[in-house]
């Protein structure tokens, strides 16, 4: 990250009070990295920095006031990120949380998504994408990398797509689908093949007009098609 890219930010946050962030990554030069760069942004106040997901949940217990927002890695010892997030919502069920890894993969963040996450980066992302995200996801909006669209992300998140007729297997499709399985597993647990599998959600991809399986998972819980337990 340059010194030019650290100061191109967007607008301060529309509510004009600062955001009350907490991290936690093991990395001490990432988090050192992070810290100072985020520190530099008017309505961002750092309230918390955390080794892993243990410690960050250990601060937060004896806070005064929780924070807006955490930021949390998913590989770190004693609590990875996976498990930090299932504790953080089961302890504070509308504390936000964006999760920001190395790891692009889709199952890494469909997991996420069920979960309950409020937003996905990379730790690629530039600058001004990472404070968009806090931003938007200070306003109780969602917050995906651009693997998706924008207007894929503005239609799931206003719930601006159509309702197209499934069959009853692309439904049990995808039930499935939104749960911690494989394609494999789903075919096992439908009783078919994996080919059978992927031609229900290629037609689903063609009657949504989407493209993977993140997408089709945030349309699912967005439109309430399918009932997320957490």
């Amino acid at each position: 990250m340059t010194e030019q890219q650290t100061i191109i930010t967007p607008e301060k946050s529309p509510s004009g009070n600062r955001i009350r962030i907490a991290i936690a990554d093991d990395q001490k030069l990432v988090m050192k990295g992070f810290v100072q760069m985020l520190e530099r942004i008017e309505d961002f106040e750092i309230v918390a920095e955390a080794k892993n997901g243990r410690e960050l949940i250990s601060m937060i217990r004896v806070m005064e006031q929780i924070p807006d927002i955490c930021i949390v890695d998913i590989r770190m010892p004693q609590m990875d990120g996976f498990e930090t997030v299932s504790e953080l919502k089961e302890l504070w069920p509308k504390l936000r949380v964006l999760v920001l890894s190395v790891f692009a993969d889709e199952d890494y963040v469909i997991k996420m998504i069920l979960k309950g996450i409020n937003g996905y980066l990379t730790k690629n992302c530039d600058p001004p994408i990472l404070f968009e995200a806090i931003r938007s996801i200070h306003e109780n909006e969602f917050f995906l990398s651009d693997e998706m669209s924008e207007n894929m992300m503005r239609a799931l998140k206003h719930g601006d797509l159509s309702e197209p007729k499934f069959t009853p297997k692309e439904q049990e499709f995808l039930n499935y689908c939104c749960q911690d399985m494989t394609y494999k597993e789903i075919a096992k647990a439908m009783g078919t093949t994996l080919k059978s599998v992927h031609g229900f959600r290629d037609s689903l991809f063609r009657k949504l007009e989407l493209h993977n399986r993140i997408a089709l998972v945030m349309y699912a819980i967005r439109t309430g098609r399918v009932l997320i337990d957490r």
